[in-house]
């Protein structure tokens, strides 16, 4: 007692000694707190408390102890459910053969088993009918008057969307286009504001149903898929071109493109550790998103390259390649003025990493290389369609970048006038010597306000007419709708993209800038007539919905592809030569048909020739056609395979691996590890990777393809 007086007296008259013992108090309860936290956490001292609590004499604790057993749990679980489906049972009477489908009125409205034959015969008796169908009415025109009235007494709308589906559950594809939904306006007090900031998923009334065309999905995270019970993405369903017979079917008709976007896509699905659904495979995309050496020609529009050779693992068969390129333009030179107009989905999906932020940055890229003679404007689709940004001089980057990133993503998918809105907006900007392009950006249906496909693709066609052309660009996953997207883009003149990263962005939106945007020819189309002499049988890889007859190539109102400046394009036949093994294999003999090879008469003159191609084109503003042909000479076949170059080489790989994604029938007998082999030892030039990431992509597929 003495030392404790002492202390308090000394601390009475030193502040600082004071200070010194709040310090001391403060280390002592934080040195008690650690060894509490660390001694409540020991293993042991939960398990000795545990024990304790279950040797209790007291019944409540052991009786808590015992509920909270997993299968105390499983058993009041597995209990619960029997009571709840007894009492349904009671009330309720269920049509076991429509797998609980049809559920009747409750047992306690329903009359005796006399009162319901009584019920059954009177159906047969029109008047009877008529009086219940008079009283149904009356009935429906009551509750009308009472809703009405409801109605007048609420204050804030909330709106509850009842999404309907066919009855397989899959998408009906004569609405392809429209979300095939039923809006109901239902009032409450104010329960959810719809005036708020970012979307919040929680709060969304929208419910989600599994397996349902109008499913509304979660939003995924970069890199990780929806699941594929979940997913609504769609492609094209389109069989493969077979091989032909040169003596009866000589010539070949299709339109050239240079669309990318299934080669990107199918990059998503490896990366994130899955095979491409085959159906979303084209080959021809995969092969022309890399670029390859092809000459260029200053006096004409086109050159084009002819490279032949035995393929690998096609028994005897040869690969012919038709490379066809363009003027590179450079940034130096005067180009036209471009004006844009992004049409953008701005619906709660698009919140995912991998979507909306995603864009905003690719439109960064693409605001950053436009001139001060260049116009841009943004028009968002999502429950409205509004204008953000008025056409503005692309010298006024602050202005456009800050509009880009007032963006968000909020609300339901349904863009009413979008599409109408996005074409005003770039008639009122039109540059009569310019590009004039709108810029379509979304995450999956393609759902602006027009009903159908047919009715859209009209629209842009004749929109396309006037000068204003169409691209797209698809983000995410999970809701992707490639067939009509490259639909679109293909009858708007212009380019479909899948943006899956950065990356390919600024491939898009800097590196290949001026082919994206700038338009060298429009409405090309190749057609290619092989020699029967030097010729057996032949077979076009891709190019499957590009098919053109005989007929169309020279006919002007048909519609073809579109190039850009610098764009290469590559197109590759597979060969059946005469004198070969392939070709005894190819040629069919019969014992009991004769056939008349001297039905057709080969002029002997081209007996050099083993093909001739034709390239028909019309310039941007033009309205007739213009015809360029070259001749293939049997010069050009090379036989030994170390002299074929190395970009026909890395072409084969590339070939090869979509073939097999694919799952074709005409696939080379190449493994995986053999594929990747042959691309790897013919590189070539690889400015940016692409070629390298190729190689990791075809081993993603070899490891997932023996995990399955």
């Amino acid at each position: 007692n003495e030392r404790k007086a002492e202390l308090e007296e000394a601390l009475a008259k030193s502040a600082n000694l004071r200070k010194s013992l709040e310090a001391y108090k403060k280390i002592v309860w934080l040195e008690e707190k650690i060894a509490n936290e660390s001694y409540q956490l020991d293993e042991r001292f939960v398990t000795a408390v545990m024990t304790k609590i279950r040797n209790s004499k007291k019944p409540l604790r052991r009786f808590i102890m015992k509920i909270k057993k997993p299968s105390t749990k499983l058993v009041t679980g597995v209990g619960s459910l029997a009571v709840v489906v007894l009492c349904l049972s009671i009330f309720y009477t269920f049509d076991f053969k429509g797998v609980l489908k049809n559920v009747k009125v409750p047992i306690s409205k329903t009359k005796t088993k006399s009162k319901k034959q009584q019920n059954k015969l009177s159906l047969l008796n029109k008047k009877a009918l008529a009086n219940r169908s008079r009283t149904k009415l009356e009935k429906h025109s009551q509750a009308k008057d009472k809703f009405q009235a409801g109605m007048q007494q609420q204050i804030a709308p909330q709106i509850v969307y009842k999404a309907t589906s066919s009855p397989s559950g899959r998408s009906n594809p004569k609405n392809q286009v429209g979300l095939n939904a039923e809006f109901e306006l239902e009032y409450s007090a104010g329960k959810y504001d719809l005036t708020r900031g970012p979307f919040n998923p929680s709060d969304s009334p929208i419910e989600i149903v599994p397996n349902s065309e109008n499913t509304v999905l979660p939003y995924p995270e970069a890199n990780r898929l929806v699941p594929s019970f979940l997913s609504k993405e769609r492609y094209y369903q389109v069989s493969e071109n077979g091989p032909k017979l040169t003596m009866s079917q000589p010539v070949s008709t299709f339109s050239i493109d240079v669309d990318t976007g299934s080669y990107t896509n199918a990059r998503r699905f490896l990366k994130a550790g899955t095979l491409p659904p085959p159906e979303s495979v084209r080959i021809e995309e995969f092969i022309n998103y890399f670029k390859y050496d092809y000459p260029v020609s200053d006096s004409n529009p086109f050159s084009v390259y002819f490279e032949a050779g035995p393929a690998k693992g096609l028994d005897g068969k040869y690969l012919l390649r038709i490379g066809i390129s363009t003027k590179k333009l450079h940034k130096e030179e005067q180009r036209k003025p471009w004006n844009l107009v992004f049409l953008i989905d701005v619906s709660g999906s698009m919140r995912a990493t991998n979507k909306l932020p995603l864009l905003k940055r690719s439109l960064k890229v693409l605001v950053n290389n436009m001139q001060a003679e260049d116009s841009v404007s943004i028009v968002t689709y999502a429950g409205s369609s509004t204008v953000v940004l008025e056409p503005t001089s692309g010298k006024e980057k602050e202005k456009i970048i800050k509009a880009i990133d007032s963006l968000y993503a909020s609300g339901a998918t349904y863009g009413q006038k979008g599409i109408e809105t996005a074409y005003k907006v770039a008639k009122k900007s039109f540059k009569k010597d310019g590009i004039n392009r709108v810029i379509l950006a979304t995450d999956g249906d393609f759902n602006v306000g027009l009903t159908s496909r047919e009715e859209l693709v009209k629209f842009i066609e004749r929109k396309r007419k006037l000068g204003i052309t169409l691209t797209t660009l698809g983000f995410g996953d999970g809701n992707i709708n490639e067939a009509i997207m490259e639909q679109l883009a293909d009858k708007g003149n212009g380019n479909y993209f899948y943006i899956d990263s950065f990356q390919e962005a600024r491939k898009v939106f800097s590196d290949d800038l001026f082919s994206t945007i700038e338009t060298v020819a429009k409405d090309v189309k190749v057609q290619i007539e092989f020699n029967p002499v030097n010729v057996i049988q032949y077979r076009l890889v891709g190019y499957e919905n590009r098919s053109l007859s005989k007929a169309d190539f020279a006919n002007d109102r048909v519609d073809g592809g579109e190039i850009g400046a610098g764009h290469t394009v590559t197109v590759l036949y597979e060969l059946v030569l005469s004198g070969t093994e392939a070709a005894k294999r190819a040629q069919q003999e019969y014992r009991y048909i004769k056939e008349n090879k001297s039905a057709r008469k080969i002029v002997p003159s081209f007996k050099d020739e083993l093909a001739y191609l034709k390239i028909r084109y019309k310039k941007p503003n033009g309205s007739k056609s213009i015809l360029m042909s070259f001749p293939l000479k049997k010069q050009h076949v090379i036989r030994s395979r170390d002299k074929l170059s190395t970009d026909f080489k890395f072409i084969e790989a590339v070939s090869a691996f979509a073939h097999k994604l694919r799952k074709s029938k005409f696939a080379p007998n190449l493994t995986y590890a053999e594929i990747a082999k042959l691309a790897k030892n013919n590189l070539g030039k690889d400015e940016y990777g692409y070629r390298r990431e190729f190689i990791q992509l075809v081993k993603n597929a070899a490891a997932i393809e023996e995990d399955e």
